[in-house]
């Protein structure tokens, strides 16, 4: 096989590839806003049923908002709805302890 013929089998394969390659990153993305939402959901339930529900949406709330819009990594954010819903959990309610 000559070079040109190679280059050129490799260059109609490129636009395979990235769309291969952006469907899986759209897939990811995709399955990890869905962990994100039922993550949201849980701690919304919680919330509501919590004895400290007006400090947690008065004080902790916009703390966990205002860094959550600040990051882009899925990990990070899911790390900080997490600490929010232990928060919940263990019902603190002083901002000492947070």
């Amino acid at each position: 096989m000559h070079l040109e013929t190679l280059v050129d089998i490799g260059g109609q394969s490129i636009p395979l590839i990235n769309g291969a390659m952006n469907w899986y990153k759209f897939k990811k993305i995709n399955k990890e806003l869905t962990n994100l939402t039922e993550q949201i959901n849980t701690i919304m339930e919680k919330l509501e049923v919590s004895e400290k529900k007006i400090f947690i949406k008065q004080e902790v709330f916009p703390i966990i908002f205002s860094k959550i819009l600040n990051d882009e990594q899925i990990e990070r954010i899911s790390v900080m709805l997490n600490g929010f819903e232990h928060i919940i959990d263990e019902e603190i309610s002083t901002k000492k302890s947070l």
